[in-house]
């Protein structure tokens, strides 16, 4: 039998303040409001885990059909990472953030937000990786909640009231709750032009989980997005086998 935790409390889509009555994308919540299922030793049917073949991913060779990055980088290689790209990695706060030349990010602005990536799987890889530092931070979670969380009327809602720094602060402590996290690992779970699902390995003090991240082509970037059904899985990871190595800390 395998074993669960959930978070008792609504799903995003029925409470107000969806991304902000508990954790952001970190804590391997990935949205504040979601519940969430931690599933340790998952049966054949349930959650992927970790020790489990990656799934077969098409290796796009076109150009995107539609599409421009919103900062100007080119679409470029359209293969899926099958290992993990030549990157750079800053802190931010106490966070490990990825850079990959030509795919991202295109911008940095002076408070350490991060965005514009490559309209390519290694762009939305490296989008993906982003949200971790970006929302566990004060200086930027606002600004990742307008530039890199889907559009909708709950994300509005949140980002017009994270004009109260306080509102900030506290969207930020219930996020890193857990601990400090850092990214560990990947794989791809599936991509095409205007969607990508990746699952990012991620490291706290008492353990690694793997949560599946969800990214959407928006408005010339890839935006996070949360979860529709309101239930996000998550599983604990005690290998890495089957996982591209991929971090910036030790």
């Amino acid at each position: 039998m395998q074993d669960q935790e959930m978070v008792d409390r609504k799903p995003w889509y029925m409470a107000k303040g969806w991304l902000t009555a508990s954790a952001v994308f970190i804590g391997a919540l990935a949205a504040a409001g979601v519940y969430l299922v931690v599933t340790q030793d998952a049966q054949p049917g349930g959650a992927v885990t970790a020790s489990s073949p990656s799934p077969a991913v098409p290796k796009v060779s076109s150009s995107p059909a539609e599409g421009d990055s919103v900062c100007g980088l080119e679409a470029g290689d359209q293969t899926v990472p099958e290992s993990a790209p030549a990157t750079s990695w800053d802190l931010v706060g106490k966070v490990a953030a990825p850079s990959v030349e030509g795919s991202g990010p295109g911008v940095v602005d002076d408070d350490g937000f991060r965005y514009c990536f490559a309209h390519s799987p290694t762009g939305a890889l490296v989008a993906a990786a982003t949200q971790l530092p970006m929302s566990a931070n004060e200086s930027t979670a606002k600004q990742w909640m307008d530039k890199s969380v889907a559009d909708s009327p709950e994300r509005d809602e949140e980002l017009q009231a994270m004009t109260d720094p306080a509102r900030v602060k506290d969207f930020v402590a219930a996020g890193t709750a857990r601990g400090v996290p850092q990214l560990r690992a990947f794989r791809f779970i599936s991509y095409d032009q205007t969607s990508a699902v990746v699952d990012l390995v991620v490291e706290y003090p008492d353990g690694m989980v793997a949560i599946p991240s969800e990214m959407t082509w928006q408005d010339g970037d890839w935006r996070y997005q949360p979860p529709a059904s309101g239930r996000l899985a998550a599983d604990t990871v005690r290998t890495l086998d089957g996982y591209v190595e991929w971090s910036g800390v030790s």
